[in-house]
């Protein structure tokens, strides 16, 4: 009597901890799921998986929620690990919309849940959509950078996106805007026809003023004496009044 109890016991106890044996685990497109671990719902939701089928579903004890519940893991995500373009758990990110969050969970190589700044809960995000807030376009558009719009606006950069495109902080507009990196102007260097930031020149208006930007297209930004702002020009109407001493030529 006393051993059968004991066996009883014994089942209970693994039920409640979950299968301890190969299928305590199930792997999927380099993911792993595991009784005890935690994770998160497409729709938001956090949880503990409790169990693991053979099939490679799960049954997840959800916070907030009674019971446990049977959920494929094609609609979890793990809260460990990184997704495509090495975008991780707990990093601090900015999606194209301008609103900074910090990823919570990995869904797919390509999607990721994000609690954002503002908003309640966990939303599905692709990782296309999301700026890396570490991280460089290129060699001199990097987060932290300062720049110049081709519209005359300065701002820095807070996030990086794929295709050459970056989220922008400019001074005096709220949040970040995406805008994409062959319309902004690099401060520091020069042009492959000799025209460097910092340089002071006269237009052929006869307008003097100062370089500060060098854009992708050979032009450059130019902060004139007596107007505002920032103003794109052509170096084939400019002449050199007063040059830099480092001329470095940036190429893009």
């Amino acid at each position: 009597m006393k051993t059968l109890i004991s066996l009883r016991i014994a089942t209970l106890l693994l039920l409640i901890a979950g299968p301890v044996n190969a299928w305590s685990c199930y792997s999927k497109n380099q993911f792993s799921y595991c009784t005890g671990d935690v994770v998160v719902n497409d729709q938001g939701v956090l949880g503990t998986i409790r169990a693991v089928f053979q099939t490679g579903d799960v049954m997840v004890a959800y916070s907030g929620h009674d019971g446990i519940h049977k959920w494929p893991t094609s609609r979890l995500a793990v809260t460990k690990g990184c997704a495509s373009r090495k975008i991780c758990v707990g990093e601090k990110i900015v999606n194209d919309q301008g609103v900074v969050g910090r990823v919570k969970a990995i869904l797919s190589r390509t999607e990721v849940m994000v609690g954002f700044e503002g908003h309640d809960g966990f939303h599905k995000w692709p990782t296309s959509r999301l700026g890396k807030t570490n991280d460089c376009a290129n060699r001199y558009f990097c987060t932290g950078v300062r720049t110049i719009s081709d519209t005359g606006v300065i701002g820095r950069i807070t996030g990086i996106l794929p295709d050459k495109e970056v989220m922008v902080a400019f001074d005096g507009h709220d949040g970040n805007h995406q805008w994409p990196i062959s319309r902004l102007a690099v401060v520091k260097g020069c042009t492959s026809d000799n025209f460097c930031a910092t340089d002071k020149i006269i237009s052929d208006t006869g307008v003097e003023g100062v370089i500060r930007g060098i854009l992708r297209s050979g032009e450059v930004m130019i902060a004139f004496a007596g107007h505002d702002g920032f103003h794109k020009w052509p170096t084939s109407r400019l002449a050199v009044t007063e040059a830099c001493t480092e001329r470095p030529v940036i190429n893009f």
